[in-house]
Order: C-alpha cells, then structure tokens, then sequence
C-alpha cells in the first residue's frame, strides 16, 4: 500500500484560506469519495523566520487511483480548487511516495 507525503510551502497570509479549502466539498470530503482512497492525515509547521508549510499523508491502495483522481475536473489544472492552491503557494512543493513494508 503506497503512502504519499505532500508539502506545500504557503503564504502566511493565506494559511487561513488554505485551511478553508480543505474542508467543503471540494476538500477531504472530495477526498473521500475516490476509488482506492484509504486515509489523510495533515498540518502545518512553521518555521523560527515564519515560513508555513502544509503537510499531507495519504494513503491509496494503488498510486494509480491517487493519479486518476488528481484528472477528475475538480483536480485538474484550471479548477477552482487547483486555482486556489496556486493562489497560496510561497515555493516548490514536493510529493514523496513510500512504500510501506
């Protein structure tokens, strides 16, 4: 079972948009409902000089349903939701897959 580990560094002032994003039902609800999701974890850090960064680990039975859902419309470049994450983001994000043993 793969796991996935997400970090996107996010503009202070837009942590609270962030975390609203997260929760209607473009959010984890969305989430939820995709073949091959198991579970999501997630929080922030912030740093002594104040950068945030947004922590997410998903699990997925195949890492196939994670890339099929991430092409659904409400995941796809130009969406609302993929919008506001540009909208957000302070850096380069990165996406780490574990396989775990």
């Amino acid at each position: 079972m793969p796991q996935l580990l997400i970090q996107f560094p996010i503009r202070k002032e837009k942590k609270d948009k962030w975390d609203s994003l997260l929760k209607p039902e473009l959010g984890f609800s969305y989430t939820k409902t995709m073949n091959g999701f198991i579970s999501a974890d997630n929080g922030f850090s912030e740093s002594d000089v104040g950068t945030v960064v947004w922590h997410l680990w998903e699990k997925w039975r195949y890492k196939e349903d994670y890339e099929n859902y991430m092409l659904k419309p409400p995941r796809a470049e130009g969406s609302k939701f993929m919008n506001t994450v540009i909208e957000c983001l302070d850096g380069e994000t990165s996406e780490t897959w574990i396989e775990l043993i």
